[in-house]
């Protein structure tokens, strides 16, 4: 993706932030949801 604005990109760091939490016990009850995480919008 040349053209891809690099910098608004999600840290991986982020994503594995949202990935772990979705391993919570609290989120038991969840499954085969689709999560979507973005970078910079504004």
């Amino acid at each position: 993706m040349p053209d891809a604005d690099h910098d608004a990109w999600v840290e991986p760091e982020r994503i594995a932030d949202v990935m772990l939490s979705l391993c919570a016990d609290a989120t038991d009850v969840t499954s085969g949801g689709e999560i979507p995480v973005y970078g910079d919008t504004l």
